[in-house]
């Protein structure tokens, strides 16, 4: 990921304060596609991206990233969404932690030794979703705490490219089929009990 520095991009306060009334506000319009997705990322860094529907209006994001040499980083974010238009149409925004290995600041020298560090990372992206295909992009801000040289707000961008392992209806009909199970149990465990009081 890159260092904050074109004006271009939004400051940092701007950034988290923009998510957070996001993440803290209603949204009424909303109707998720799929349960589970699963793909790549493209972006500064090549990496994994898996997503899980996880409640109302929420999914939860794992991210593995790396820059094919020695450093990467894992974030997991929870992500809220509101449909565009339709349910196959998302804007999303979320944050979650974040740990990173292999780190060095851009003007560090081949010998001086890599970090490991921690912080809070921010997601704001509009997704896609048309029969098995899940595709997004979205701005991904860092604040990382760390060594001197490393710590700091980075940002970076990606396109995701996902495939849906299980559709949002899928899992609605099981739930569905469920529920009908259970009621005509409960139905038949009534009846033996009228019968049995009628002997």
């Amino acid at each position: 990921m890159k260092s904050n520095k074109h004006p271009f991009f939004p400051n940092k306060y701007c950034t988290f304060l923009f998510l957070g009334v996001y993440l803290l506000s209603p949204v009424f319009l909303f109707s998720q596609s799929y349960s589970t997705t699963a793909g790549l990322r493209f972006g500064n860094h090549l990496g994994l991206t898996v997503n899980q529907w996880v409640g109302d209006k929420l999914t939860g994001e794992a991210i593995i990233e790396t820059n094919l040499e020695s450093a990467g980083r894992a974030h997991v974010l929870i992500r809220k969404h509101s449909s565009i238009l339709w349910k196959r149409v998302n804007l999303y925004a979320g944050a979650g932690p974040h740990i990173g290995w292999g780190q060095k600041s851009n003007d560090a020298l081949e010998e001086d030794p890599a970090e490991t560090v921690w912080g809070v990372t921010g997601v704001l992206g509009l997704e896609l979703t048309l029969f098995h295909l899940n595709v997004s992009f979205d701005y991904l801000p860092v604040y990382q705490q760390g060594q001197e040289n490393v710590k700091g707000y980075k940002h970076g961008g990606a396109l995701s490219v996902r495939y849906v392992l299980e559709q949002a209806d899928n899992k609605k009909r099981r739930k569905r089929r469920k529920n009908k199970r259970q009621r005509q149990r409960h139905k038949k465990k009534a009846q033996k009990g009228r019968d049995i009081f009628k002997l």
